[in-house]
């Protein structure tokens, strides 16, 4: 009887394993998804800009290209690893703004 609280303990603590590992499981496949995603619309507006596609799917140099069809130039980068959200916001008006669209399409 003493040791019925242990196993007890035991089948809970395997249950809670058993559903991290779903959820871990199930985050991957959302990040692989969205992953995807992300570099199938790179490969699209780089090969509509006349760039190389494959240069989505390289990190880093893919934002130089990006940097490089809307007009900044490539040191921009370095500014996205320090702030990303302003110099990213300020990136995405000007990829718009390349493709002939207003403020309100980025």
């Amino acid at each position: 009887m003493h040791f019925r609280p242990l196993l007890a303990h035991a089948d809970s603590d395997n249950a809670n394993a058993t559903a991290a590992a779903a959820g871990g499981a199930v985050g991957g496949i959302i990040g692989i998804v969205v992953g995807l995603l992300i570099i199938i619309s790179m490969w699209k507006i780089f090969a509509k800009a006349g760039q190389p596609g494959w240069a989505a799917i390289i990190p880093i140099y893919n934002y130089y290209i990006l940097c490089k069809i809307v007009g900044r130039p490539g040191w921009w980068v370095l500014l996205l690893f320090l702030c990303a959200t302003i110099f990213g916001i300020i990136l995405c008006i000007d990829l718009a703004k390349s493709f002939g669209q207003g403020v309100g399409f980025a």
